[in-house]
This record gives structure tokens, C-alpha cells and sequence, in this order.
């Protein structure tokens, strides 16, 4: 039989390297997108959006037709910068260059995929500190809300023209949880130090999920029969801010008493802290519970318990 093939831009991220090793697991070949030009190991082929659209798909088609799923997790990190205009544009231009050339690659080959996971994010639906949503919330509008909105569109007025052979997610995917996840790593550092607490208030909602959970999220959509649409990537419960660094001192054995007040986050991190650190939202994945999806880590107890090393 066949060996299935799974094409992922963004491959280098958290989610991206814990999404290629669970389908390598399961006999899957990983056919990596990398904006570093070559030499390249096999299966790794190197990709400019921006070249792509202009001057076209270049000889990159004959490398990826065939794939049955592309997964699509490409841009830049919203929390290397202090979101200012420039570092607004980066997200926005990274993740919108990234989706239309990956469509003018859809346009150029014969044998299209049958699965196409889009990432997005929880941020499209803006800071809600009492209100619980799902899928069928409004999108919100502050500047991460928007940039998700002009993301999603990018894909969705286009997929829906070119074909109805492939089915699509909108992967709106919250705070991911690893050891080796960059978010982890900023928690762990100060507590380890004896320096977590609260940041702000530390009362608002953090909607997460385990890595583990994503990638077995991506791996259901390509093999049962699963609606186009969004979906919330997100674990049952979000956990406050306080209590997460709470659960990861202790599991440390180290003290969490120390308060960063906004003023001071906002001063280092700029607007990055009113978007990323004090933004509220209790996400709720109720597409994944009306398909029976079952998580691995369904509270944070359970995930931390693997995480924190």
C-alpha cells in the first residue's frame, strides 16, 4: 500500500515538529516547506511566498503533488516583537504571503489534497474576560482579532473557487503546552528562579492545549469525515493565569509570589501584553466534542503532569 504523504509549512514551530513526528508514528512521509535556501535533506524543499507569487509555482509542484494533506502553520511569531505597526505588518504579510502561495501551488497540480489544515488562532475573537465561546462567536477587533480575520479570509473566499474535492479546518489553535513550547520555556525560566506570580491580575483566561492533542486533532481531520469550517484547538478547560503558574511551581518546587503589575509588562513588552499576557478568553472547542473527538489532556492537571520536566 501507498505510503500517505503530508505537506507542512511551518514545520520548525512547536506545533509543526510535534504535528511531523505523530504522523511520522503512524507511516506518514513529511514533506517539509523551509524558507532556508538548500542543500535541503530529501523531503525538505525550499519555498519563497513572496517569489511564488510573483513569478510563479517554479518547479515545486512536481515535488509536492501528490500529498494527501497540507498543513499549513507558516508566519512569523507574534511574540518576537512589541507589536508595533512594523511588527503588525510582519504577522499579517508572513501569514497572508504564506496561504496565497500555497493556493497558487493548489492551482498548479492535478493531484490536490483531500485534507487542508489552515492554521489560525483563538485571538480572532478578541478579549472576553466573562464569556465562554465557541465556533459560533463574532470575530473581535483589536489588531490580533483583525489580523486573524484578514488570515482566514485570505483562505477561505479562495479554497471554496478552486475545488470541493478537499476538505478544510480552520485550525484556531490556543496557547500550546510542551516541554519544548517557546511559551513554557518563558514560564518555566522565572520560576526556576523563584520569580513567578501573577501577571496583571493573573485572573485572566488562558485557552490552551497540549501539543500532543494538535497533532492527534490533525491526524482525526485527514481520516474521518469531518466538515469544512473553523474549529477551536483548544483543550476542555482554559486555566487562569495565576493558577497555571501556580500548578508549574509547585510541580518545580519553587515559590510563585512574585507580582509583574501590567504597567511593567507593558513597558517591557509593549502592546504584545495588552494581546498575548493580559488578554482574556475562555475558548471552548465545541465542534471537536460534536464530532466525539476524545483529548489525551483534557485539564491542565494531566498536561502539566507531562510537561514540566
Amino acid at each position: 500500500m501507498k505510503r500517505k504523504r503530508v505537506l507542512i509549512a511551518g514545520a520548525s514551530g512547536v506545533v509543526g515538529r510535534h504535528v511531523a513526528k505523530y504522523f511520522q508514528r503512524h507511516d506518514w512521509d513529511i514533506c517539509r516547506l523551509s524558507h532556508r535556501p538548500g542543500p535541503h535533506p530529501e523531503g525538505v524543499y525550499f519555498w519563497d511566498p513572496a517569489q511564488i507569487l510573483a513569478t510563479g509555482p517554479g518547479h515545486l509542484p512536481e515535488h509536492i503533488q501528490g500529498c494527501d494533506c497540507w498543513i499549513n502553520l507558516a508566519g512569523a511569531s507574534i511574540a518576537d516583537g512589541r507589536l508595533n505597526i512594523r511588527h503588525q505588518d510582519r504577522i499579517r504579510d508572513s501569514r497572508i504571503q504564506a496561504t496565497q502561495a500555497l493556493l497558487t501551488l493548489y492551482e498548479s497540480i492535478s493531484d490536490r489534497p483531500r485534507h487542508w489544515i489552515q492554521a489560525s488562532a483563538v485571538g480572532i475573537y478578541g478579549h472576553h474576560p466573562e464569556r465562554v465561546l465557541d465556533e459560533t462567536m463574532s470575530p473581535g477587533d483589536d489588531i490580533l482579532a483583525r489580523i486573524c480575520q484578514e488570515w482566514e479570509s485570505s483562505f477561505t473566499k479562495k479554497i471554496a473557487l478552486l475545488s470541493d474535492q478537499t476538505q478544510w479546518m480552520i485550525a484556531r489553535i490556543g496557547l500550546v503546552l510542551a516541554t519544548d513550547a517557546p511559551i513554557y520555556q518563558r514560564l518555566r525560566l522565572p520560576t526556576r528562579w523563584g520569580l513567578a506570580g501573577r501577571l496583571g491580575s493573573g485572573r485572566q483566561w488562558w485557552s490552551w492545549i497540549h501539543a500532543d492533542d494538535v497533532s492527534r486533532i490533525f491526524y482525526h481531520f485527514c481520516h474521518e469525515n469531518w466538515e469544512s469550517g473553523p474549529y477551536n484547538i483548544t483543550a476542555n478547560e482554559p486555566v487562569q493565569q495565576y493558577t497555571l503558574s501556580q500548578k508549574i511551581a509547585k510541580r518545580l518546587k519553587r515559590p510563585c509570589w512574585a507580582p509583574t503589575p501590567a504597567f511593567i509588562l507593558r513597558w517591557v513588552l509593549g502592546q504584545t501584553a495588552d494581546h498575548l499576557v493580559l488578554a482574556s478568553a475562555q475558548v471552548t472547542p465545541q465542534r471537536l466534542h460534536d464530532h466525539g473527538f476524545q483529548f489525551k489532556y483534557p485539564d491542565i492537571d494531566t498536561c502539566l503532569d507531562e510537561v514540566v520536566q
